[in-house]
């Protein structure tokens, strides 16, 4: 594995005593007649050597840098992809929690719908049917929509997102009603009716 600092380091410390400024003179003044006024001018040591002393150290100096820098270029390579990896990844998470609060949110207002009516639908059989229903009968209405609130707050509960059941409850409780409508109505009928032939 590459370590960008590492590699800084071992630049800084094989630069420390040769001196920067070999480092940077230009290429274009290695074979130039003023390379020798450059070291004059410079203070540098090798004004007083042979320029080919300065040549072959350059080209020394420059094969020991270069995979350095190579491996420097490669480390900010790998660092930079790691952080659009990272970055990718963050957003993915962000997207995937905005859709969960979605669904949450979903979730809510559809089980509220779905208890509204519940209460509804025994509201309206509470109203309409409870005085032409005899003791036992009423106590298993109460204990029926118990068990359908029961089942409901189970379900909230334990986070399932299944609508379907939600409305086969309401789909049987709406069918008991309209069952019970029917006697009621027939029962209704079938009053008048005697009261009528009784009257004649």
């Amino acid at each position: 594995m590459f370590f960008p600092a590492k590699a800084i380091a071992l630049s800084t410390a094989s630069l420390g005593t040769l001196g920067i400024s070999s480092y940077l003179i230009p290429n274009n003044l290695k074979n130039n007649l003023n390379l020798e006024k450059f070291f004059k001018d410079s203070k540098s040591p090798y004004y007083s050597q042979n320029t080919a002393v300065f040549v072959d150290e350059q080209k020394e100096k420059e094969e020991k840098i270069e995979p350095l820098l190579n491996n420097l270029a490669l480390g900010i390579s790998a660092t930079n992809n790691r952080k659009e990896e990272k970055l990718e990844n963050m957003k993915k998470i962000l997207e995937l929690i905005l859709k969960t609060e979605e669904d949450i949110n979903s979730l809510y207002e559809k089980s509220s719908k779905v208890v509204q009516l519940i209460f509804d639908l025994s509201k309206n059989l509470s109203e309409q049917q409870i005085s032409k229903l005899n003791k036992q009968s009423n106590l298993e209405e109460i204990k029926y929509y118990k068990e359908l609130l029961k089942k409901l707050n189970q379900s909230i509960e334990n986070g399932k997102n299944n609508f379907d059941k939600f409305a086969k409850i309401i789909e049987e409780a709406t069918k008991s009603s309209n069952n019970k409508n029917a006697k009621s109505d027939s029962a209704a009928g079938g009053e008048k009716q005697e009261r009528k032939r009784k009257q004649n």
